[in-house]
């Protein structure tokens, strides 16, 4: 039936989104071409539009920019069109993965801000049970990827800035909290408070290519480079199992 093959179309995306997580590009293209005949099938625009943002982004993965770019502008076109903030959202956070890797910088932070700025605008269609789903399986990737730019551009307050935007965010869609999330943790009263007891405040980032640890006093701002999450996940049950072995770690 029609509903069934929706429902067919959407795990075909989100199987395609899986394997394009763990690298496998072939297998993502396989799924998501599956999901393009089932789409071709029913005829409507909402599954055509979910398989074409996801064709974009196995063509940024492949860093077939012109490709990939092509495709984010018709997907957002049509986004446009039907009114969906979750894929117009996904189209400028795609476009801003094909600005970096193409080295255009400014665009690269425009296509960020955009993104930045949906989320704030759109937050109560976006966190809609319709949507939420979708939403939230992109949100900490597409967070990770604006703090590593702001990085690799030396903003590291912007990059702080940023990461405790999207832990408040987090936060608030966790405990399902309607309207604004709380205000994220801004620098410079955090530095004020730390200044009469000289104290040192340590902020940790883990991410799938790699993570970092700002180190805040009442005057300064460093951050250091990690290893990324899986890494770091592995040493820490390995001190985990020391541990309760009676081991020495």
């Amino acid at each position: 039936s029609g509903r069934d093959d929706e429902w067919l179309a959407t795990i075909l995306v989100d199987l395609s989104d899986i394997a394009l997580a763990r690298g496998d590009l072939p297998g993502a293209d396989r799924l998501n071409r599956e999901a393009a005949e089932v789409a071709d099938r029913l005829g409507t625009p909402r599954p055509h539009l979910a398989q074409r943002i996801q064709a974009a982004e196995i063509a940024a993965a492949r860093r077939n920019y012109e490709a990939a770019g092509k495709l984010f502008t018709e997907a957002r076109a049509a986004a446009t069109q039907l009114g969906d903030p979750v894929a117009l959202w996904q189209c400028h956070a795609g476009m801003a993965s094909v600005y970096r890797g193409m080295e255009r910088i400014s665009d690269t932070a425009q296509e960020y801000r955009i993104a930045i700025g949906i989320i704030e605008d759109e937050r109560s269609k976006l966190t809609h049970d319709e949507f939420k789903l979708s939403f939230l399986s992109h949100l900490i990737r597409f967070y990770d990827d604006y703090v590593d730019f702001l990085i690799e551009r030396r903003d590291i307050a912007g990059a702080f800035r940023v990461a405790q935007s999207c832990r408040a965010r987090l936060l608030a869609e966790k405990e399902h909290t309607a309207g604004k999330p709380e205000p994220a943790v801004e620098l410079k009263p955090l530095q004020r408070a730390l200044q009469p007891s000289s104290s040192v405040v340590l902020s940790y980032w883990l991410a799938p290519q790699r993570s970092f640890l700002w180190v805040i006093d009442g005057t300064d701002l460093q951050v250091f480079p990690l290893p990324r999450e899986d890494d770091i996940a592995s040493r820490v049950r390995q001190y985990a199992d020391a541990i309760q072995s009676g081991v020495n770690p």
